[in-house]
């Protein structure tokens, strides 16, 4: 039952927080990805739907979220991200990002960049430098039947990427050719396309509130909850998450006004409102619609 004197309490603690926060003046939390071609600073928001494992860089904190509350919630994390792979066609000039180089493909903002750091001595524009590149055998993708090289792209991000072992210079070298002698450079492999299902973020956005916060803020955070014995889940990530964290609530377990609401989220990033913004970008990502659609 709703008890005024508890509820006032919690807003107060609430509000002290807040004001605590603003103090500080730090900026709210984003969840972004570096600007590189490389496919490990892709956003990577599907990591969500793995929050059960724990592994070196996954863990989770939980206060008094029973085992059929994990359940519910874990399933639900894991019904918002759908794969689909597919065998496909594509021009080289699509892919934009790499899996792998003995380059540091982390220093590079885009396929051009690398080249011109790393390629140049294999960039003549003719026909017989195009061959050479185009025929090096390490592109795995263009002359191997059987391949763990494939395309791999993410429905909130622009970025197709080639997940490749080897054969990044040459592979860039001979897309960087192709492209100033108007060469289409037909590819074909398998492709895995990773979105979010919007009736799902719907679903948990229903249930849940989920704040990004910055891991500084971690034990107001946490005093904060136990002050309001609210049943929640603290989710780091140390790869892709480095100094953030996610707060996980059920709504039912706090009921939260409007102003108070409108207060956390001054301070604290609401990730609902973000995944919202990451199913518009989906929506808009012409790429990867025309993708998924074949």
């Amino acid at each position: 039952m709703f008890n005024p004197i508890d509820k006032l309490v919690s807003s107060m603690s609430l509000q002290l927080f807040v004001r605590n926060l603003r103090s500080q003046d730090t900026r709210k939390e984003v969840w972004t990805n570096p600007d590189s071609i490389c496919i490990e600073d892709a956003l990577r928001l599907d990591l969500l739907k793995d929050m059960y494992q724990s592994d070196s860089y996954n863990y989770s904190i939980t206060t008094a979220l029973n085992d059929r509350s994990h359940g519910d919630l874990f399933e639900t994390l894991r019904n918002m991200f759908v794969q689909k792979v597919l065998n496909t066609t594509i021009d080289v000039q699509e892919i934009t990002g790499l899996g792998a180089s003995k380059s540091n493909l982390k220093e590079c903002h885009s396929i051009d960049d690398f080249v011109r750091e790393n390629c140049s001595h294999l960039i003549e524009v003719s026909e017989l430098s195009f061959l050479e590149n185009f025929n090096h055998q390490e592109i795995e993708i263009l002359h191997l039947p059987v391949t763990t090289d494939h395309l791999v792209m993410y429905g909130w991000h622009t970025t197709l990427y080639l997940n490749n072992k080897d054969g990044s210079h040459h592979f860039a070298a001979m897309r960087h050719i192709a492209s100033r002698m108007n060469k289409q450079v037909p590819i074909t492999g398998k492709i895995e396309l990773t979105y979010l299902d919007e009736n799902v973020v719907k679903q948990f956005n229903q249930n849940y509130k989920c704040y990004l916060f910055n891991k500084d803020n971690e034990k107001k955070l946490k005093d904060l909850s136990e002050f309001n014995s609210l049943p929640c889940l603290f989710f780091f990530n140390g790869r892709y998450l480095t100094n953030t964290g996610l707060l996980l609530f059920r709504k039912r377990d706090w009921h939260l006004f409007g102003f108070e609401e409108k207060a956390l989220s001054s301070v604290l990033t609401d990730f609902n409102a973000e995944l919202e913004r990451f199913c518009c970008i989906q929506q808009s990502n012409q790429q990867f619609q025309d993708y998924l659609s074949r």
